[in-house]
């Protein structure tokens, strides 16, 4: 670093000054919004009255849920609560629709 020129200086100062200012503006879109959550169950999954409470349903695998994080181990949904464990969150964007169907068939 003791041969470091002014030029060299210059060029490592604007690189780190704009990775500090341009990078963080594109991650905002990676972080989930907080209020909406979706979740995917893994497996049958039941779903409680309460946490500690009777069954009220079973959900199939792969059903998708509107879920909050309720404590360390449910997560509560329109229907009740579902353990953690049993279903995985998902970050929802906006799907792109094709344009055309493709005419492969003929």
């Amino acid at each position: 670093m003791a041969n470091l020129t002014r030029r060299a200086f210059l060029q490592v100062s604007g690189i780190a000054f704009t990775a500090g200012t341009v990078l963080p503006w594109g991650l905002e879109q990676l972080i989930p919004p907080t209020n909406v959550v979706v979740g995917r169950t893994l497996r049958p999954t039941r779903i409680y009255s309460t946490p500690d409470g009777t069954i009220t349903q079973t959900l199939l695998p792969d059903s998708v849920l509107k879920i909050k994080p309720w404590d360390r181990a449910w997560y509560v949904s329109e229907h009740g609560y579902v353990a953690r464990r049993d279903v995985q969150p998902m970050y929802v964007t906006s799907s792109a629709q094709p344009l055309s169907l493709p005419s492969l068939i003929e």
